[in-house]
């Protein structure tokens, strides 16, 4: 029992420093060019591997709802008020020139703790792949706000308590291809608009949790972004 106490209390820690990190929202998924999935390179059960400052997931169970679309689904496990909670949801990927985005349906119940819980979007950061091993960066909002300033990226700024500007988190309308390339040709996008990545293990493939086929049909009864 005080294991599995000393357990929470470290999730809950966790859950914390990822709070900081889901404050950059846009309106759809980032970029436009779906990327082609395959099953066996994605499903299956994802464990947090190292921690940063952008991280509290602990497990991602991920499955392929449509290839062609780039469209999986994730349920995630995580240490919330009341101990472990699962929440499910959907991602997205797009690649944009040299990049490869996920982007995540913003869940209907505030999982994440966020002064944007209100807001229906999408969270979204750069990720790589290789093999078995899945790193994620977040963005960090004051460096997509400047961009916003200089009227490249629309967007706006928003405050959980407006008069004392205390928990801010940005709006972004879209992220289209044309605009992202444009910023990865920016000499002034320096390492230092994305937070110190997240590293996801695959532990479990999808085939060796169900006896599931390595291929999944889409879903006909789900809906898109």
């Amino acid at each position: 029992m005080g294991r599995l106490k000393s357990l929470i209390f470290a999730l809950a820690a966790i859950f914390v420093l990822f709070c900081s990190a889901c404050d950059v929202i846009v309106h759809a998924p980032a970029g436009d060019e779906p990327v082609h999935l395959r099953s066996s390179n994605w499903e299956g059960v994802w464990l947090l591997y190292g921690l940063g400052r952008a991280t509290f997931f602990l497990m991602a169970k991920v499955t392929v709802i449509d290839a062609e679309k780039g469209w999986l689904s994730a349920e995630f496990t995580t240490a919330g008020k009341d101990g472990l909670q699962v929440t499910v949801t959907d991602l997205y990927l797009r690649r944009a020139g040299r990049w490869m985005l996920l982007s995540m349906r913003w869940p209907d119940n505030n999982f994440f703790l966020s002064p944007a819980a209100p807001f229906k979007g999408y969270i979204w950061a750069r990720v790589e792949l290789n093999d078995n091993t899945l790193l994620v960066w977040m963005p960090r909002r004051e460096r997509f706000y400047d961009w916003v300033q200089k009227g490249v990226i629309e967007g706006r700024m928003h405050y959980e308590k407006p008069e004392t500007h205390t928990n801010p988190w940005l709006e972004i309308e879209r992220l289209d291809t044309k605009m992202l390339e444009q910023l990865q040709a920016s000499e002034s996008m320096p390492a230092d608009y994305w937070l110190s990545p997240v590293v996801y293990v695959r532990v479990t493939d999808r085939a060796r949790v169900e006896g599931a086929s390595p291929d999944a049909p889409p879903d006909p009864q789900r809906g898109g972004p």
